[in-house]
């Protein structure tokens, strides 16, 4: 009782005042606390999701997924959800140290060659060595010191962010208004990235402009590994499919 207590304090503390939440994360050292909140937006989105039209907007019609089964959201994206935001934690930890040894004329071209790699080990023909090569990469260029526990609270809970759009998007969804229900979707995407990158910069104290780049590249980076992860049978099409849907 005290852990979900605890849970959504901190989410309405990152709602009302980030700073004090981004304080909270690095006291605690853990992302437990923000774990609750975040089973609760799964379950509340997989519940939406199964109830929504299956076409609409028009993109999830393009899909052809028919009905999917609140359960089936829900398995769907505690897996794969889990692991992109995994996979974003750790490409934070690798750009916001990039930045931080860097001046932005080399960070950004470094960091676009780390972005490449996946085309260029498909041409070259060692796909197979790209988990290497990115492991080599974080573990040299790796923010020293980077906080991964309250990172992740902070990514899980802007994550959960998405539960509060719930209500505005079932309503615009009822009455098939595609413009409205693109545009809650679109302010809690913004919401959530201005949330995350607001944690980098006090947790890394990179300036508002690297913080900015690193977030970007650690967002592009962390959709190209889902991508590769998809391309080499790891993730089927309908997962991926309801991962991007949600």
């Amino acid at each position: 009782m005290t852990t979900l207590k605890t849970s959504f304090i901190f989410f309405r503390r990152l709602i009302a005042k980030p700073s004090k939440a981004f304080e909270y994360a690095l006291e605690s050292r853990s992302a437990i606390s923000a774990v609750p909140v975040y089973l609760f937006y799964l379950a509340a989105s997989a519940v939406f999701y199964s109830l929504k039209p299956a076409d609409f907007p028009a993109e999830a019609a393009q899909l052809k997924l028919g009905s999917v089964s609140a359960v089936s959201w829900f398995a769907n994206a505690a897996v794969w959800e889990t692991f992109f935001l995994v996979l974003l934690v750790f490409s934070l930890s690798l750009f916001s140290g990039l930045a931080q040894r860097l001046k932005t004329a080399f960070f950004i071209p470094v960091s676009l060659a780390l972005l490449a790699a996946p085309a260029a080990a498909k041409i070259a023909g060692i796909s197979a060595a790209l988990p290497v090569i990115y492991v080599i990469a974080w573990y040299f260029f790796r923010f020293p010191g980077f906080r991964y526990a309250p990172a992740a609270a902070i990514a899980i809970l802007s994550t959960a962010l998405a539960v509060l759009a719930i209500p505005p998007e079932a309503l615009t969804a009822a009455f098939r208004w595609e413009t409205g229900y693109m545009a809650v979707q679109l302010v809690f995407a913004v919401w959530s990235l201005l949330l995350m990158g607001g944690a980098v910069k006090f947790f890394c104290k990179l300036g508002t402009a690297k913080t900015a780049i690193a977030l970007i590249f650690s967002l592009a980076l962390s959709f190209i590994l889902i991508m590769a992860a998809h391309l080499s049978g790891l993730i089927s099409s309908r997962a991926l499919s309801l991962l991007f849907l949600t």
